[in-house]
């Protein structure tokens, strides 16, 4: 289902190793860039640049303790 998939580069984000892949799904169409960890191959970060559309995510610390906060009142 992907295709054209490449290590561009090997890079360091907060101290990690990453590879930087990228690869195009041809039935969005979208091209995908991904950090990923190279020794516990989690994924860092993401982006997606489709027709009309892009996303950007970046994961934080995995299995840290979270917060979730109602929004200022008004």
């Amino acid at each position: 289902r992907f295709a054209d998939a490449h290590v561009l580069r090997v890079a360091r984000v907060h101290g990690r190793a990453v590879w930087v892949v990228s690869f195009l799904d041809p039935l969005t169409p979208a091209w995908f860039t991904l950090w990923v960890d190279s020794r516990s191959f989690q994924t860092l970060r993401l982006e997606m640049i489709a027709t009309a559309h892009f996303m950007h995510n970046s994961n934080g610390r995995f299995n840290a303790p979270t917060s979730v906060e109602p929004p200022a009142a008004r």
